[in-house]
C-alpha cells in the first residue's frame, strides 16, 4: 500500500549567470543569484504555496533549453505538527542547477527548506538531496548484463513468431501425404464425394480439413510433428485463440456441451473488475510522482461515492472466486483423471504463470529504466531494486509470505498471482474427493470456506494492529489480507459453484436447486434485489471507516466487517451472475458476453501484471505536477486504460499465448490428429466400399 505524500512543484534557482559559453562555478550561481534576498524571497514563495517560480524548474526543460544545466531533486520529510493521520508528509522539488554543483553546494540551500518546511507546518525535517542528470546518465551509459539478456529474450520470442507464423501460412514443414486440389475443375468433378479428388489412400486435401472441422485443426494436422512446436508462436494462430472461445487443451471436443458457453461471461466481469482496479490505481500510484495538491487528499475520503476507490479490492475477491470456479471445473472436465494428472496440474499451472511474470519482471528492471527519465526516474528504478535479491519469491509464488513486507521492491503487486497458486494446490486435491463422492467433495469445500472465514475473525483479532481496509490499513494487508488462508473465502466460493455447475451441465435435469433459479422468475428477480443490496451495503457501509483513516471504528467492528464482507461481496456477485450462467438475464449476458468482451477479459492476467508499471513510468517521468480531481483523474484513467490494454493484447500475442502454447499444442495436436485419422478411415473405408460395389456391378 502506497502512502499519501504532499508535492512541491520544482523550480528554477538561476535563470541567468550560466548560460553561457564560459558558464558560472556552481558557488557563484548560488551566491549572486539564488542566494540575493529577491530570489530566496521567490523561492520560498514557490516551496510554501505551491506556485511556479517559472517554468524553467520542469526537468524537459532545463536539460533541453538550459546549456550547461543540471537537475537535481529535494526531498523534504517530517511528521506534520497536527499530525492527524500519523503519516509523514514529503515535498518534492526539482532544481534546475549549474552541471558542476554537487551535493556539498546544495546543503548551503538548508535553511531554505528547513524554512519551507516549517512555514508547512513540517515539524524535524529531513532534507536530502539527489542528482537526477547524473543518475540517468550513468543508468543510460553502457548496456547491464541483465539489460543484454531483456534484448536477447525480446529478439528470441521475435525470431519464433517470425517462424511460426511463415510456418502456418506456407507449406513449410507439411507431411507428405498433404496434397491440394490442382483445379477447380476437378473439385466440381468429384464435389458428390468428399476428398475423391485425392486418389492415393490416406491422403488428404487441407481445405477439405477445414471444411469437415476448422483451420487449426487442419494446420496441426498437416504439420510435421517437430514443427508443431513453432505453430506455439504464430501470431495469426494466437491472435485467433485470444479473440475466438477456447476450451481446455486436456479436454476432448467431443466433451464441450452447449451449456458451457455462458461460461464466456467470465471474460465480461474480468474486464469491468480490471477496470475498477486500473482506477483505484490511476489515484494511488500519483503519490510516486509530484502531486500538487496532494494536502487534499484526507477530503477526497470525506467524499461518499470516493469510497469506491480504498473499496477496489473487492475487485481482487471476484477474481478469485472466478479462478477457483474455473479451476475445479477444468479439472472435473477431464475425462481420465488420476494422481499423477492430478500432480501434473501443478506444472502446467506454473507454466502458465510463471513466463509472464519473469518476462515482465527482467523488461522493466532492464529494458524499460534505460528509457525512463524525468525528476522522480530514481523512484521508478527503486520498485525493482530487491529483484535481484528477491526475484526468486516471485517466481515461486511465495512474495505474499517472503519478504512480506511493503518495502520489498520487486513488484510486489504480484501477491495476487501467489496467493491464487497457494489455494490451486487444494483444488486437484478436490477433484479427486468430487470423483469418489460428489457429497464429500462439497462438505470438503465447505468446511475451507468456514475455516477462512474462522482464521480471518481469529487472526485480526489477535493481531497487534487490526484492520478493516487494506489500502488504509497497512499491516492488516501484509500480516493477513495477502495470505491465502484470507482470499480462500472467495476462492472456495468459487470452487463450490464450479463443482455444482459441472454437475448441472453433465446432467441438467439433476440438480433442483440450478433449475428452480432457471425457470422461476421470482427468484430471480430476489436474487437480483439481494446482489445489489449486498454489493452496495458492503463497499458503501466502508465509507464510515475511510472518512476518518480507520479511527472511529472498535478493533470488533474491524474485525467483523474484514471477515464477512469478502463472504457479502462475493454473495451478492453470485447471486447476479447465477441465472446468466443458466442461461437466462438478456441483460447480463448483454453486458458480460460479446467478442470484444472476450477480447480484453482474456488479456487480464497481463493487464494485472503491466499497469503498475506502464503508471510508475508515467508517473515519474513526467516533467509538470498532476492535480488531483474527478474529471482529470478520469481523464487519465481512460489513457491508462487504453494504453495498458493495447500494450497487454500484444503482449498476449507475442509473449503470453505463445508461452502457454508451448503446453498445450501438444494436447491440441493429438486430439486434431485423432479426428481427422477417424475420419481418414471413414472416409478411405467408404471409397474401399463404393469400389468394390462397383467391380461387383461391372462383374455382372
Amino acid at each position: 500500500m502506497l502512502v499519501a505524500y504532499p508535492h512541491v512543484p520544482p523550480f528554477v534557482i538561476s535563470n541567468e549567470g550560466y548560460y553561457g559559453d564560459d558558464p558560472k562555478k556552481c558557488s557563484d550561481a548560488l551566491t549572486d543569484t539564488l542566494l540575493s534576498l529577491e530570489d530566496l524571497g521567490a523561492a520560498f514563495y514557490v516551496l510554501s504555496t505551491g506556485k511556479y517560480l517559472n517554468n524553467w524548474g520542469a526537468y524537459g526543460t532545463c536539460l533541453g533549453q538550459v546549456k550547461g544545466g543540471a537537475y537535481w531533486m529535494v526531498t523534504v520529510t517530517g511528521p506534520p505538527k497536527a499530525n492527524e493521520n500519523g503519516a509523514n508528509l514529503t515535498f518534492y522539488t526539482g532544481l534546475c542547477v549549474p552541471i558542476d554543483c554537487t551535493e556539498n553546494d546544495m546543503l548551503e540551500l538548508q535553511s531554505l527548506f528547513e524554512g519551507a518546511a516549517d512555514f508547512n507546518d513540517v515539524q524535524s525535517p529531513h532534507i536530502s538531496y539527489f542528482s537526477v542528470t547524473d543518475y540517468v546518465e550513468e543508468r543510460q551509459s553502457s548496456a547491464s548484463v541483465g539489460e543484454i539478456f531483456g534484448w536477447l529474450i525480446i529478439l528470441g520470442f521475435g525470431f519464433l513468431i517470425l517462424v511460426g507464423t511463415l510456418i502456418q501460412c506456407t507449406k513449410l514443414c507439411d507431411k507428405p501425404n498433404i496434397r491440394v486440389k490442382k483445379s477447380s475443375h476437378e473439385a466440381i468433378e468429384h464435389s458428390e464425394s468428399s476428398y475423391n479428388s485425392l486418389i492415393n489412400e490416406g491422403e488428404i486435401d487441407p481445405n477439405e480439413i477445414t471444411k469437415e472441422f476448422n483451420h487449426d485443426v487442419s494446420v496441426l494436422y498437416r504439420k510435421k510433428p517437430l514443427a508443431v512446436i513453432f505453430l506455439a508462436f504464430s501470431a495469426i494462430r494466437n491472435s485467433s485463440k485470444l479473440v475466438f472461445s477456447q476450451k481446455n487443451a486436456q479436454v476432448d471436443p467431443k466433451l464441450i456441451s452447449n451449456e458451457e458457453r455462458t461460461l464466456r461471461l467470465f471474460s465480461g466481469l474480468r474486464f469491468y473488475c480490471m477496470l475498477w482496479i486500473l482506477y483505484a490505481n490511476t489515484i494511488a500510484l500519483t503519490e510516486w510522482g509530484v502531486v500538487e495538491n496532494i494536502k487534499d487528499k484526507p477530503n477526497f475520503f470525506k467524499n461518499f461515492f470516493f469510497t469506491v476507490f480504498p473499496a477496489a479490492f473487492f475487485a481482487a475477491d471476484v477474481f478469485f472466486f472466478i479462478s477457483g470456479f474455473l479451476a475445479i471445473y477444468s479439472i472435473l472436465k477431464l475425462k481420465n483423471y488420476t494422481y499423477v494428472t492430478a500432480f501434473y496440474q501443478y506444472g502446467r499451472r506454473l507454466f502458465r504463470l510463471i513466463p509472464m511474470i519473469a518476462f515482465v519482471m527482467i523488461v522493466s528492471k532492464f529494458v524499460i529504466s534505460r528509457f525512463v527519465e524525468g525528476p522522480m526516474c530514481q523512484r521508478y528504478n527503486e520498485e525493482f531494486d530487491d529483484c535481484g535479491k528477491y526475484f526468486w519469491t516471485n517466481l515461486l509464488m511465495v512474495n505474499n509470505f517472503y519478504p512480506a513486507h511493503l518495502e520489498s521492491r520487486c513488484m510486489s503487486w504480484t501477491w495476487f498471482a501467489s496467493v491464487d497458486f497457494q489455494m490451486f494446490l487444494l483444488v486437484p486435491l478436490l477433484g479427486i474427493i468430487f470423483r469418489m463422492n460428489k457429497f464429500i467433495g462439497y462438505v470438503c469445500t465447505l468446511f475451507l470456506i468456514g475455516l477462512g472465514v474462522f482464521l480471518t475473525a481469529l487472526l485480526n483479532g489477535l493481531s497487534s494492529s487490526t484492520g478493516a481496509n487494506p489500502y488504509l490499513d497497512t499491516e492488516f494487508f501484509t500480516d493477513l489480507y495477502i495470505k491465502p488462508w484470507a482470499r480462500g473465502v472467495p476462492y472456495f466460493i468459487g470452487v463450490y459453484f464450479g463443482s455444482r455447475f459441472f454437475y448441472y451441465s453433465r446432467n441438467v435435469d439433476e440438480n433442483i436447486f440450478f433449475n428452480k433459479i432457471k425457470y422461476n422468475p421470482y427468484i430471480r428477480a430476489v436474487m437480483y434485489l439481494a446482489s445489489f443490496c449486498l454489493t452496495f451495503t458492503t463497499v458503501f457501509v466502508l465509507f464510515s471507516y475511510t472518512k476518518d483513516y480507520g479511527s472511529n471504528w472498535s478493533v470488533a467492528g474491524q474485525v467483523i466487517y474484514a471477515t464477512i464482507s469478502p463472504v457479502s461481496f462475493i454473495a451478492g456477485v453470485t447471486c447476479l451472475i447465477l441465472p446468466a450462467l443458466l442461461g437466462k438475464a438478456k441483460l447480463i449476458r448483454f453486458l458480460l458476453v460479446g467478442p470484444v468482451l472476450n477480447l480484453l477479459g482474456r488479456t487480464t492476467y497481463v493487464v494485472a501484471l503491466a499497469h503498475p508499471v506502464l503508471m510508475l513510468g508515467i508517473y515519474t517521468t513526467v516533467g509538470q505536477q498532476i492535480y488531483v480531481e474527478s474529471y482529470k483523474m478520469f481523464t487519465l484513467f481512460v489513457g491508462h486504460s487504453f494504453l495498458i490494454y493495447v500494450l497487454s493484447i500484444a503482449l498476449n500475442i507475442l509473449i503470453e499465448l505463445p508461452a502457454r502454447g508451448v503446453e498445450a499444442i501438444w494436447h491440441d495436436r493429438y486430439y486434431a490428429t485423432q479426428m481427422v485419422n477417424e475420419y481418414i478411415d471413414e472416409r478411405d473405408n467408404s471409397q474401399k466400399k463404393h469400389a468394390k460395389e462397383e467391380i461387383k456391378t461391372s462383374d455382372q
